[in-house]
């Protein structure tokens, strides 16, 4: 049978449809995905994790094998998706994804694939990987199953592969299969052929076993799935894989004691979980039933997230095996599902609630006790069992504990039923802002058992954004429920519902979990803000891209004849090419082709381009009327509102600056606009006519110069007219930075693709080229001078109403989508900040995938201005400066050396200075310390000053303000501007704990070092006392009580000191930001210092600044972890001069003299700096300060 043949698969796919097959054992050739073929000699390697489908520059013959081996992998999810439809069983097996290998290749591997993902997160599929010579094998061989049989739940081993940041294998197999001599299946048989080839039979134990598989399905039907009811009368019994724990760890009491046990017995009987939950401290709790029952207990473990801020319970230290123990009981019972905490409750009953800070996935619970009724009604559309819910009456249904399992949507209302005997249940849930975590904790986590969302992939999530709410009921059927949405006054959204709205992969029409930006520590989702024709116009593609990136280009990228050849190539090939040739007056867009090529790509956002009141073909609404969005497969949700100047209404504003000039210049804008047909002139009186009331209102225009000698008009829809203040937009709008430009980076030094090729462009006029609907021209309203009879309606996006950069960023995400969709997986990345674009491409085929991606934009519309390319191996975009040689980001010099002259303009003038001048300077250094992370400390007395005098004012600068301003000056002009980014951080854990005891008349600080291991006897350590003479600054009148974070950070400088002077080479490697890792201290004010680098308490304020330049020095990051005191013992033994569990050999001589602190004392004469703003915010209160003309922003750079 040759599955090969189309005709012979639509069969076997329509009898397994029909209901004719039982049991469908479905075994895909390996051969072409087998990592042997990364080892040589061998056959040559075909696909990579990069290319899974094959690489783009495989021969015709190696590209055949590739394309049949894909044939058979994609039949064979299809075919185990039929069989899940009509509930038939299946059992799929290839072998498992040992990511990376050890010459640093990432091989393919069909478990990757998003078929694979999406058969995993279905509530009837597991998987297990085992070790083939555990069947009499002749080598390991890891194979990897994919199941639907419920008897292949007691096998080891169960859940997908893992991997850390750098893809090495983390399990779920062990490292070692037990045996130590293994048949080699590398190279050649002395008869020919390949030694992999006789391992891809079974041995026979394994056929033995998989036939046993097969044929539960008939035994009396399937056994059980855990949790299962042992006939002993023992109650329920959780199996799941044996812990291998310490002889300590087995001899403890109490609950740990109780835990170990059952984690290394690898079951977990019912009595002993009712026996834990009376060992396990009991807490007090959030909300509960007002029916208090004798006995209750509830034990919370896992993450948490409170006001922004995300970290681990205490009890994951307190009780690692019992936190542990639980994970286990929920992964066993729920594979792939994620979780970060989780509530143990005992005879708990909820009132009805929404769990409004949970994450976007379900909540589990798992029945632990044999107990009647007590299921959970959750609110569903349509639901007949109707509740009382915020006064309201809503619908919801009953769940049932089918299998002893509930899963259900946490933003629904839902409340706990009244039971029958001893309830304990098991709940596991995810915070709702996992991604604040810090790296250790999530490490700890999954070194734990918890399975943390982004782990491998996004997902499964709540099963739609309208809040899904699925259940494991009778014949585990699906029950759905649609959710409400709350809003605030005026259409805000309000503290309930500020969560990022729920992404789904196959909604969003992408394939696989979004990409990862990760700079200076900080990680979040990859922000990219989105042939022939190439080959006949530019005969040279090296020759065309050089001219192109020294500015050297004249005129339009391409041929306009040939672009208009493109396009009816294009709109031939869509379903309606008369529609799609039709242009929307007034903006240059091909909308209805695009809006056409789109839905046949499935895009998720097509709809807006062409249908509905409110689209691109017909105009957009300005958003001052209703609230913008939400697009949750397009952008994540907005965390909160944007604030804007308050000002007193005034529908027709006067401009910023009168007078023949200005007016001469605005009437000659507004009539190039009128040209373009983005504006048009009207009569005031027909202007009331038209738009009548509030519809009409005209705002003040300022004239700001550009670079080039022209200008730009703005339009200040805030002040007056109120048109941003009654904008609203749910979406939250993004742009690339450093962490996405750094990601490319990390690429291109570890791809084959390494020699990287930027190009930089400008969309002309980008907020500009979309319609407004006609309706809400009125409030776009403008006038040459405040007393002209003439008003200029907008038609187009207008440059200064809050609404414009959005409608520009939905418009070209939806042609950036369409070029990369027709690219496929073209080895190119494109990202775009407001109107700046950036192209990206490598490897040989570099210069043909640049001018594809810019003919796809210009065939489609996209207006560039044709004076503004630029490029090549070094890239200056949106004020970063990118080396793709050296792999290098920062700040341009051109930025840099505006920044000093800045400052040294500030000294010549005495440091007298326009305060909204400083603001201005002020908020360019916060963008410049996105990327130079030592500049951000410096900000603070920046902050502090602003936040204390009047806008309009002009004044004379604190001299500590003069300081910082002067310091960071020097180091721009030393170089101190960029970073390396192509190479990750090494993660080094842990290497230090420090403490510190404020006396009387002493400060005592101390601490220890890890990396010799976690013993105190074998580690080094260190002690300083300082007096008062020492450090006078840490001292008033009753001592040094008060400066306890200033002494608790001054104790981790010294580790750092120490760490550099000592055991430099633990930071090994040139660079900067080469390593990072953590310091524990039981101060929990210094770990909030170490991820903000910000504070203006003095002096405080200093000691960060010398503690984050000494980072920067040594090139490292390091983060000050809080551990509880109890946790902290031994450091705080060493703070009250008891040194019992350290070697006095091991203790490093320091003196506080050699510190470096050559940052922190020059500061030190600017102790008196709070009482100084204080004075100034007193003056400042005096009286109100005098008017001033509108303040025009400096061009940076």
């Amino acid at each position: 049978m040759d599955l090969l043949d189309d005709e012979v698969a639509t069969r076997c796919l329509a009898e397994v449809r029909s209901n004719q097959w039982d049991v469908i054992l479905v075994t895909p050739p390996c051969s072409t995905f087998s990592r042997v073929r990364f080892v040589q000699p061998g056959p040559k390697p075909l696909r990579s994790r990069l290319y899974p489908l094959g690489f783009p520059w495989l021969s015709n013959k190696l590209q055949m094998q590739a394309d049949q081996g894909n044939q058979f992998v994609h039949f064979s999810f299809r075919i185990c998706e039929a069989a899940l439809e009509v509930r038939a069983d299946f059992l799929l097996e290839h072998p498992e994804d040992l990511g990376r290998t050890k010459g640093g290749h990432v091989p393919a591997s069909i478990w990757q694939l998003p078929e694979a993902q999406r058969l995993m997160s279905h509530e009837r599929v597991f998987t297990f990987a085992i070790y083939q010579c555990r069947f009499h094998a002749t080598s390991p061989k890891p194979t990897r199953f994919l199941t639907s049989i419920t008897a292949c739940q007691q096998m080891p081993f169960v859940g997908p592969p893992r991997f850390n940041s750098e893809e090495r294998y983390l399990g779920p197999l062990p490292r070692f299969c037990g045996h130590k001599d293994h048949d080699s299946l590398l190279g050649k048989l002395s008869a020919g052929g390949w030694k992999a080839t006789p391992a891809a039979a079974y041995p026979a134990a394994l056929c033995a076993q998989i036939s046993e598989w097969a044929f539960s399905v008939f035994d009396g039907g399937r056994p059980a799935a855990i949790p299962q009811v042992d006939t002993s009368g023992a109650g329920i019994i959780f199996r799941f894989d044996p812990v291998l724990l310490s002889s300590q760890q087995l001899g403890g009491e109490g609950a740990e004691g109780l835990a170990a046990n059952m984690l290394s017995a690898g079951q977990a009987y019912e009595s002993q979980l009712l026996r834990l939950s009376e060992l396990l401290p009991d807490e007090d709790r959030v909300r509960e039933s007002s029916v208090v029952i004798k006995g209750q207990r509830s034990f919370t473990t896992g993450a948490y997230c409170h006001h922004g801020k995300a970290g681990l319970r205490r009890n994951m230290a307190s009780f690692p095996l019992s936190s542990e123990l639980l994970a286990k009981l929920i992964t066993t019972n729920f594979t792939g599902r994620p979780f970060t905490s989780m509530a143990f409750f005992r005879d708990i009953g909820q009132p009805l609630h929404k769990d409004t800070t949970n994450g976007s996935y379900d909540n589990l619970l798992l029945a632990c006790s044999s107990f009647m009724d007590g299921g959970l009604w959750v609110q569903t559309e349509g639901g007949q069992i109707v509740r009382n819910a915020g006064g309201k009456p809503v619908g919801g249904e009953i769940l049932l504990w089918g299998q002893g399992k509930i899963c259900f949507n946490p933003h629904n209302w839902h409340s706990t039923e009244s039971w029958t005997g001893t309830r304990l249940v098991l709940a596991a849930y995810s915070i709702s802002q996992d991604g604040l975590l810090a790296d250790g904790d999530r490490k700890k986590l999954v070194d734990m058992g918890f399975e943390v969302p982004g782990l491998r992939k996004r997902g499964p999530e709540c099963l739609t954004e309208d809040a899904v709410v699925e259940t494991l009921g009778k014949g585990g059927a699906l029950s759905k429920t649609t959710g409400e949405e709350t809003l605030g006054k005026g259409g805000a959204l309000s503290k309930t519902t500020v969560e990022d709205i729920p992404y789904s992969e196959l909604q969003s029409g992408c394939e696989g979990p979004p990409m990862v930006g990760e700079f200076a520590g900080l990680k979040d989702e990859f922000v990219d803000g989105f042939g022939r024709f190439v080959v006949d116009s530019f005969p040279d593609l090296a020759r065309a891209t050089f001219k192109l990136a020294t500015g050297k280009w004249t005129g339009p990228l391409f041929d306009p004849k040939g672009l208009e050849s493109l396009r009816e190539d294009w709109f031939q090939m869509l379903p309606d090419p008369v529609r799609a040739r039709e242009m929307i007056p007034n903006q240059p867009f091909y909308l209805r082709a695009i809006a056409q090529t789109l839905q046949i790509l499935e895009d998720p956002d097509f709809r807006i381009l062409e249908e509905g009141k409110y689209c691109f073909c017909n105009g957009v609404e300005v958003g001052h009327l209703e609230p913008i969005g939400p697009t949750p497969q397009v952008y994540r949700r907005r965390m909160k509102d944007q604030k804007y100047d308050e000002s007193e209404w005034e529908p027709e504003m006067r401009n910023y600056r009168d007078g023949p000039g200005v007016e001469k210049a605005l009437q000659a804008a507004f009539e190039k606009e009128e040209l373009a047909g983005r504006m048009f002139p009207l009569s005031m009186s027909e202007a009331r006519r038209r738009y009548p009331g509030d519809a009409l209102r005209v705002a003040a225009q300022a004239v700001i110069p550009k670079p080039d000698n022209d200008f730009r008009v703005v339009h200040d829809g805030t002040h007056g007219v109120q048109v941003n203040n009654d904008v609203i937009m749910r979406d939250r709008l993004e742009s690339p930075g450093a962490r996405e430009v750094a990601s490319l980076q990390r690429l291109g030094a570890t791809s084959e693709e390494r020699v990287f090729f930027g190009i930089v462009g400008d969309v002309s006029k980008a907020h500009r080229r979309f319609l407004h609907h006609p309706e809400h021209w009125g409030v776009l309203g403008c006038k040459t001078r405040a007393d002209s009879s003439v008003v200029w309606l907008n038609r187009t996006g207008t440059f200064g109403v809050a609404s414009a950069a959005y409608w520009f960023s939905r418009l070209i995400g939806l042609v950036g989508r369409l070029a990369f969709r027709v690219l496929l997986d073209t080895f190119i990345f494109m990202l775009i900040y407001a109107d700046d674009l950036h192209v990206v491409s490598g490897g040989r085929e570099r210069w043909i995938n640049i001018w594809m991606m810019l003919a796809l934009l210009s065939m489609q519309g996209t207006p560039f201005s044709d004076h503004k390319w630029r490029g090549g191996l070094h890239v200056d975009w949106v004020g970063y400066w990118i080396d793709y040689t050296r792999f290098h980001i920062g700040i341009s010099e051109k930025r840099c050396r505006w920044i000093s002259d800045c400052i040294d303009g500030l000294e010549k003038a005495n440091w007298l200075v326009d305060v909204r001048r400083y603001h201005e300077l002020h908020g360019r250094l916060g963008f410049m310390s996105k990327i130079l992370i030592w500049i951000r400390p410096f900000l603070a007395p920046g902050y502090a000053w602003l936040a204390v005098v009047p806008k309009g004012a002009v004044l004379s600068l604190p001299n500590l303000v003069r300081c910082t301003l002067k310091f960071i000056s020097s180091r721009l002009k030393a170089g101190c501007r960029t970073y390396p980014a192509g190479v990750g951080e090494k993660d080094l854990g842990e290497l230090f704990r420090t403490d510190a005891a404020c006396n009387e008349n002493s400060v005592v600080l101390g601490g220890w070092f890890l990396h010799l291991g976690g013993e105190p006897s074998a580690a080094p350590w260190f002690q300083i006392i300082l007096g008062r003479e020492d450090v006078p600054w840490l001292f008033n009148e009753e001592g040094s009580a008060w400066a306890s974070t200033s002494a608790e950070l001054l104790a981790s400088l010294v580790a750092l000191h120490l760490l550099g002077r000592d055991f430099g080479e633990l930071l090994g490697g040139p660079g900067v930001l080469r390593s990072c890792f953590s310091g524990g201290t039981d101060n929990k004010a210094t770990e909030a210092l170490s991820i903000k680098l910000l504070t203006t308490k003095v002096p405080l304020m200093f000691i960060l600044m010398q503690y984050v330049g000494r980072c920067d020095h040594l090139g490292i990051r390091c983060h000050l972890s809080w551990r509880p005191r109890d946790a902290n013992v031994e450091a705080d033994q060493i703070t009250k001069h008891c040194f019992d569990a350290f070697s006095a050999g091991r203790r490093l001589s320091v003196s506080w003299s050699e510190v470096d602190l050559s940052v922190l004392m020059p500061l030190l004469e600017f102790c008196n700096f709070r009482a100084d703003l204080n004075a100034i915010k007193l003056d400042s209160q005096m009286g109100p300060m005098s008017g001033s003309v509108r303040f025009e922003k400096s061009v940076w750079g």
